[in-house]
């Protein structure tokens, strides 16, 4: 079966977590919905 998507190794984890961790700062700051979104879109702009 063909694999989806590029080939990468265990860091992406490490991406994640990161990714996940700030997403949770932002919703525990009380920030509004739209404010954590353009937060999270200006820490990942490529997501």
């Amino acid at each position: 079966m063909p694999r989806r998507g590029k080939q990468t190794d265990i860091t992406l984890f490490a991406e994640v977590k990161k990714y996940i961790e700030d997403f949770e700062a932002m919703v525990a700051s009380g920030r509004t919905g739209t404010e954590a979104m353009s937060m999270m879109k200006s820490l990942y702009p490529a997501h």
